[in-house]
C-alpha cells in the first residue's frame, strides 16, 4: 500500500511515516503540508490511502477530500485531527473520508483503521499472516486463495 500523508504538523507526518515502516503497512510515498500541494502532487503519486489532516492553512482537509474525491476517487481518504466536535466529524464523513481519526497519534489505533482501509475489507498482518499459516499446515491444509492474502504467504 502506498500512504500520502498532508498535515501542517511534520512531526504528525514523521509519526505517521515511522508508524507505517515499523508496522510494514506499505510505504509513505509523499507528504504535504496543506491540501493545494497535495492536489498537486496527487497527479503524479498515486496512493491507495492519504491521509489528511482537517485543520490546515491554505485549504483545510475537508475542502481537499471533496476535490480530490472528485479527481481521484479511487483513493481512500483517512480524516486526523485534534477536533472532537460531532459536527465536524460528521462534515468529514459526508466529504467521502472512510476513517476519522484522533489526534495525538495513538500507533495501536493507525494501525487499525490502516488494516481496515484493505479494499475487501481484510488485510493479514505480517505476524498474523504467519499465525495463520502455521495453524493451517499443522492441520494439513493450505491457505485460501484471497485478494488480500498476499503472494508469497
Amino acid at each position: 500500500m502506498k500512504f500520502y500523508l498532508i498535515d501542517d504538523d511534520a512531526n504528525v507526518c514523521n509519526i505517521l511515516k515511522i508508524i507505517i515502516q515499523q508496522k510494514k503497512l506499505g510505504e509513505a510515498c509523499g507528504m504535504a503540508s496543506n491540501g493545494m500541494d497535495a492536489l498537486e502532487d496527487l497527479k503524479f503519486i498515486q496512493p491507495d490511502i492519504v491521509i489528511v489532516d482537517l485543520l490546515m492553512p491554505v485549504m483545510d482537509g475537508i475542502h481537499f477530500v471533496r476535490k480530490a474525491k472528485e479527481l481521484y476517487p479511487d483513493i481512500t481518504y483517512v480524516m486526523l485531527s485534534q477536533v472532537s466536535s460531532k459536527e465536524m466529524v460528521a462534515q468529514a464523513y459526508e466529504c467521502g473520508v472512510t476513517f476519522f481519526l484522533q489526534k495525538p497519534v495513538n500507533g495501536v489505533e493507525v494501525v487499525r483503521v490502516l488494516g481496515s482501509c484493505c479494499p475487501t475489507g481484510r488485510w493479514w498482518w505480517p505476524t498474523t499472516r504467519q499465525r495463520a499459516r502455521a495453524a493451517l499446515a499443522e492441520a494439513g491444509r493450505t491457505p485460501p486463495d484471497r485478494a488480500c492474502w498476499p503472494p508469497g504467504c
